[in-house]
């Protein structure tokens, strides 16, 4: 397994984390060890989703090897775009109770939906599931970790880091594309 490029894939997914828990930061202003229930939920969802992503696609990788590639491809793609076009939104942000489960479920259902596409990705490209899943899961967390406490320091705008996550992601679409294709 390539840690590198997983620990790479991990933090460009994580550019959206970053986005949303240096959001959730500037809220307050100090941080409490009850407030580290944000990014350990991210986190969580994350490694669900990217292992949930995986185990579908092993299911039907057989029929895809011709193509699996641009598949990979594809998705990696579509996640960057969407990122970027995240990053252009004039979406109002609105003050929430992060720390309640309902909020912090949808929060963490939404931003981990990439995830789940990374899983197909990783699968494809055959990326070793569990170690990739952890690291994910990890690099997720200690990114919202520290988005939260650089949040309620700085008043920094968000959607830089979208806008860079997802320029990242499409590179390393095209990185896997051109591997297969040359």
């Amino acid at each position: 397994m390539d840690v590198g490029f997983v620990f790479l894939t991990a933090l460009a997914l994580s550019m959206d984390i970053f986005a949303v828990s240096t959001v959730i930061g500037s809220f307050s202003k100090k941080i409490n060890f009850k407030d580290l229930i944000i990014p350990l939920s991210f986190g969580v969802f994350h490694f669900i989703m990217l292992v949930i992503g995986y185990l579908l696609s092993t299911s039907f990788l057989d029929h895809m090897q011709g193509f699996d590639h641009w598949v990979a491809f594809g998705l990696l793609l579509f996640i960057g775009i969407r990122m970027i076009l995240m990053s252009f939104s004039k979406e109002k942000e609105i003050t929430i109770k992060w720390t309640e489960w309902k909020p912090l479920m949808l929060v963490s259902i939404a931003t981990s939906i990439d995830a789940l596409a990374l899983g197909i990705t990783f699968s494809i490209i055959n990326i070793e599931l569990w170690s990739s899943a952890i690291i994910v899961g990890l690099v997720v967390f200690m990114v919202g970790t520290f988005a939260l406490f650089f949040g309620s320091k700085l008043k920094f705008k968000p959607k830089v880091s979208m806008l860079v996550g997802g320029i990242v992601l499409i590179g390393i679409g095209v990185k896997v594309l051109l591997g297969h294709v040359f």
